[in-house]
């Protein structure tokens, strides 16, 4: 199996209790899975490429990577967030 796995954070810290997060995560790999028939059938190998072609968006534009985008917030209660 070979991958690439990409990942991109950026944090504000607005108080002491406070802070946002967006994250950007790409990957690309590929590997082979093997299916077997419990049936006593013939098995089937695939060749499984990770890639994230949703239409003609982000994932397009960079040639087709698996692609996930994250916006949170973190609270911190009953401490000083440090």
């Amino acid at each position: 199996m070979k991958e690439l796995f990409w990942d991109l954070s950026y944090r504000h810290t607005f108080t002491t209790v406070l802070r946002a997060r967006a994250s950007l995560r790409m990957a690309w790999g590929n590997e082979t899975m093997t299916l077997i028939d419990t049936n006593g059938g013939p098995s089937r190998v695939l060749a499984i490429q990770r890639r994230g072609d949703f239409g003609g968006g982000l994932s397009n534009f960079l040639v087709g990577p698996e692609l996930a985008f994250f916006i949170g917030a973190e609270l911190f209660l009953g401490g000083s967030g440090k």
